[in-house]
């Protein structure tokens, strides 16, 4: 009996921490740490860049296979909404810029990628596991946080982005 409630215990443990990695949301009202960093177009940006827009912000390396699988989904996504108060970011942890070039010989990317070179970002916005993507709504506020890879370009995910600024989708029919 002692042996199945300690296996029933350890299972449901594992099942905690899986479920959350895979998901969780970011704290109501949660503001994401200020950051300030280079782009790999060499300009330099903060978070006051993007005030009053609803900010979709992925954590990756080149490294990572889910995040590169999903790379090109979120540039589809990215396009499909680029003329909203919408902005894509992402944020490279620790590659050198060299490396993010390679990747991107093979991988569109229109959106800014930040380096993260030391990963303080990535660790101070709560970051635990890549690819990582947070939504930050108009107010600054980080309403979602997201760990693993998605179809960023899917109905059911261009749904959930548009939420965090209230926009409808038919809003993005033209």
């Amino acid at each position: 009996m002692i042996k199945k409630i300690s296996i029933l215990l350890i299972v449901l443990v594992v099942v905690f921490f899986v479920t959350q990695q895979v998901t969780s949301f970011g704290k109501k009202d949660q503001e994401p740490v200020y950051f300030e960093l280079q782009s790999m177009d060499g300009k330099t940006y903060s978070m006051d860049d993007f005030k009053g827009k609803i900010i979709v912000a992925n954590f990756w390396a080149t490294w990572c296979p889910p995040c590169r699988a999903e790379m090109p989904a979120f540039n589809r996504a990215y396009a499909k909404l680029k003329e909203r108060d919408i902005v894509f970011i992402a944020f490279n942890i620790g590659e050198k810029k060299e490396v993010i070039e390679k990747f991107l010989k093979t991988t569109k990317i229109d959106f800014p990628i930040m380096l993260d070179m030391s990963s303080s970002t990535f660790r101070a916005w709560g970051g635990q596991g890549l690819p990582t993507t947070f939504f930050i709504d108009k107010d600054g506020k980080i309403v979602k946080k997201i760990t693993g890879q998605r179809e960023w370009d899917s109905p059911q995910w261009l749904k959930k982005i548009v939420s965090v600024g209230k926009i409808s989708l038919d809003d993005l029919v033209k």
